[in-house]
Parts: C-alpha cells; sequence; structure tokens
C-alpha cells in the first residue's frame, strides 16, 4: 500500500459508507515527515490500483500528529 519507498503506512480503516479504505501514512522528505491520507475503493484494489484519493489536501499533518477514526459516526 506504500505509494514510494519514502512511505510508510501507519493506519489502515475500512469505511463501510462507501465501501474502500481510508490509509494513513507518513511520508519522509529532508524536512522531516509529512503525514498523509488518502481513500481506495475496494473495487480499484481488486485490480491492482492502490493510489487512491488524497483526502486532507488542505491540511499539513506534521508527524507525531495524529488522526482518529470513529467508525460509529
Amino acid at each position: 500500500m506504500n505509494l514510494g519507498p519514502r512511505d510508510q503506512v501507519r493506519s489502515i480503516f475500512f469505511n463501510k459508507q462507501n465501501n474502500s479504505i481510508f490509509i494513513v501514512y507518513i511520508r519522509k522528505n529532508n524536512l522531516g515527515s509529512q503525514m498523509k491520507c488518502r481513500s481506495i475503493p475496494i473495487s480499484e484494489i481488486k485490480i491492482g490500483e492502490t493510489k487512491g484519493t488524497k483526502v486532507f489536501r488542505d491540511h499539513i499533518l506534521q508527524y507525531p500528529d495524529f488522526i482518529e477514526f470513529d467508525d460509529l459516526n
């Protein structure tokens, strides 16, 4: 599920609402680590596509920030 050698998946959450997985990963660079998020429909994973759609594009999440999942709501 990593997109490249600088990426490290930290969390995977199954979203029942739209049958997709939500991935939180760390991307390391020269300035430190940035936390990134993306959503991938299960139908895309079945055909080998794992790029998905970026989530929280307008927010900068710096490690050790965190994202909390609430699957009840």
